[in-house]
């Protein structure tokens, strides 16, 4: 059954999406507080496909979304954090977790990553 489902995915193209979600299990929203973007990344080099078509799928301004991916392909996505202005500093450490999700063709989930953001003790 693996290797029919390798064949199937060598075969065809889809499009790559990806999502960020927030942990709920933490004190804060860690998507807004420190994420400013997750874009397919054209140009990172090794082993991520250079010359892929990108897109804006949500309409939020970004390039989410690698368009006619062929199966075998590695993508790459590159998160771009920003400026904490939202959580403050408290007498512990704090950790924040968002899951950078990856879909195909929108719908099935293909990858997670889990990304940490550490907000230092004061």
């Amino acid at each position: 059954m693996a290797e029919g489902i390798t064949m199937l995915l060598n075969s065809g193209t889809m499009d790559i999406t990806a999502d960020l979600v927030d942990d709920p299990s933490d004190s804060g929203d860690a998507v807004v507080a420190f994420v400013d973007s997750a874009e397919a990344d054209t140009t990172a080099g090794g082993d991520c496909a250079s010359g892929l078509t990108v897109s804006d799928y949500d309409s939020e301004g970004t390039h989410d979304t690698f368009l006619e991916v062929a199966g075998g392909q590695t993508v790459c996505f590159t998160v771009q954090p920003k400026t904490n202005d939202t959580v403050n500093a408290s007498s512990e450490t704090q950790i924040f977790k968002v899951t950078l999700n990856l879909y195909g063709d929108h719908v099935t989930l293909l990858s997670q990553e889990d990304l940490y953001f550490v907000v230092p003790a004061n």
